[in-house]
């Protein structure tokens, strides 16, 4: 975790691309626009870069914020990136020893990595039988992953039916839930719970849960194991920032964007609070996309149907997470740095609970059995996420206590007796990740990945307005952080052409060179 101060002001009064936002989204469109040798100023309205990514200290311990693992690292495709960007020994990686563990009444698995590995053990804890099912959901999830990645960035009308043709598989199951696979595959429906058991990750509910959502990240944790950034997710914002910097680019923070400046049609910079215009023919959002488009660019220059398309969309629920800290020795005990517990089989019912304001899912993360430099020698970090709704009907000052006291329940009931070994516990709510992140509700995963706002049916990263672009979570390829950062690859790809998109993707190894 680097810590540094960061001007307020830019150097110069114009530049070939501004971005706005410094969260993975935005610091990931920013490094990759740099390397392609323009000049790159972020604007960010912390006083830190990072958004979700930020990690904090209190006293000896270091908590993030809110993103705890990622489906990549070594020798993997983000490993790869950030070479590519030449900053891949500003952050490195630590594998935990499994994928997780689900939590059921009555049922505990840790999932192993590795697909037969994957199938063998949930086979044989739930049913024998289903093993060819297992793997019949393996090969359409591996199926729709290769179509995704050789899939133009964008496609004109003229392209799509050829595109149909082209990847079937694909645009068969484009519009299906999680839910809908499962049924297909399999019939135990306790099976069917415990494949799709990592959903509160996702935020949605398998019978609500695009398919083409879930099956990227699932095939990237249960092949490539689970991983975390080393001394946090703050390193890794922190080698985008560094890759910025080293092109050339800028990052300022502390600097509210009050305006993207557009004339004639045509993004020309932004205005800061402070008054001061700073002009580019290319401007990218990595922030919310309601407030990038309503109120920096303003409905007037954009078209209706687009604004109501924009107004129509589901931002995802929210979260309150618990940050604790123990003396207990975790590492003596059977438990994973990543855990889902559920108290029901049935999700549509604890979904239903959840929007209701009660938790009834969570996913628990003991990072120090993974990095135990986060924490003093003897302590461990556990920390409890379960989503929650944006507007409860309550004040969330007076929730807090109660969800605070529920996830402290949770946690003893998965861990007796951690309770009274703990040595440190706060709650973070709703409005808190409003606050960093400028999402609509503290949104998690931007727009909720229901199937109808899932692929390319989420906002695109073109906007009505020539020059301005969107890059993070609202706009393709969706939730997740590796998402998150691919997106500004993608807003790259449209900024420097298909020549640049072809060759790139060709090096990272997503396609064939022609």
């Amino acid at each position: 975790m680097v810590e540094r101060s960061y001007a307020d002001e830019p150097a110069a009064a114009a530049y070939d691309v501004v971005v706005v936002g410094a969260g993975l989204g935005g610091l990931s469109a920013a490094a990759f626009l740099a390397r392609t040798g323009r000049s790159v100023l972020v604007i960010e309205r912390e006083e830190e870069p990072g958004g979700y990514a930020r990690s904090f200290r209190r006293g000896d311990y270091l908590f993030e914020l809110a993103i705890h693992i990622i489906g990549q690292g070594e020798g993997l495709l983000l490993g790869k990136l950030l070479d590519y960007l030449g900053v891949a020994d500003r952050c490195r990686f630590v594998r935990a020893a499994d994928v997780c563990a689900l939590n059921f009444p009555g049922f505990r698995l840790s999932v192993p990595a590795g697909r037969e590995a994957y199938i063998s053990a949930h086979a044989e804890a739930l049913a024998p039988s289903e093993a060819d099912g297992l793997r019949r959901c393996f090969e359409l999830s591996q199926q729709v992953h290769r179509e995704v990645h050789q899939l133009p960035p964008v496609l004109s009308l003229r392209e799509l039916e050829g595109a149909v043709t082209r990847f079937p598989t694909l645009f068969r199951y484009h519009s299906s839930t999680l839910g809908d696979l499962l049924d297909e595959c399999l019939v135990d429906e306790r099976l069917k719970a415990v494949v799709a058991g990592m959903w509160p990750f996702f935020g949605l509910p398998p019978s609500q849960l695009s398919f083409f959502t879930w099956c990227t990240p699932f095939l990237s944790l249960v092949q490539d194991g689970s991983w975390q950034c080393l001394g946090g997710s703050q390193s890794l914002a922190d080698a985008l920032v560094a890759a910025v910097e080293s092109q050339g680019g800028e990052v300022i923070c502390g600097a509210p964007v009050e305006q993207i400046v557009v004339r004639d049609g045509e993004a020309r910079g932004v205005r800061l609070a402070s008054g001061r215009e700073v002009r580019a023919p290319v401007v990218v959002s990595g922030c919310d996309a309601r407030a990038t488009l309503e109120r920096l660019v303003g409905q007037e220059y954009l078209p209706g149907g687009y604004l109501r398309r924009v107004r129509r969309m589901r931002a995802s629920l929210s979260g309150c997470v618990l940050y604790a800290a123990t003396t207990m020795d975790l590492a003596g005990l059977e438990v994973s740095s990543q855990e889902f517990l559920h108290d029901d089989w049935d999700s549509d019912s604890a979904f239903t609970e959840i929007r209701s304001g009660r938790p009834a899912a969570a996913w628990m993360n003991v990072p120090t059995l993974v990095d135990p430099s986060l924490a003093p020698a003897g302590h461990h970090i556990v920390v409890l996420t379960t989503l929650a709704p944006a507007d409860t009907g309550t004040p969330w000052e007076d929730e807090a206590g109660r969800y605070r006291d529920a996830l402290l329940a949770l946690l003893e009931r998965r861990i007796p007796g951690i309770g009274a070994q703990l040595t440190h516990a706060e709650v973070a709510t709703p409005p808190l990740f409003e606050r960093y992140s400028g999402n609509w509700g503290g949104a998690l995963y931007g727009w909720e990945s229901s199937p109808d706002q899932a692929g390319g049916r989420r906002l695109s990263r073109v906007t009505p307005v020539r020059g301005l672009l969107l890059s993070g979570h609202w706009t393709q390829p969706g939730m997740g952080s590796f998402r998150v950062l691919f997106s500004g690859v993608e807003t790259t790809m449209v900024v420097a052409g298909q020549g640049y998109a072809e060759e790139f993707l060709h090096r990272m190894g997503l396609v064939p060179a022609r």
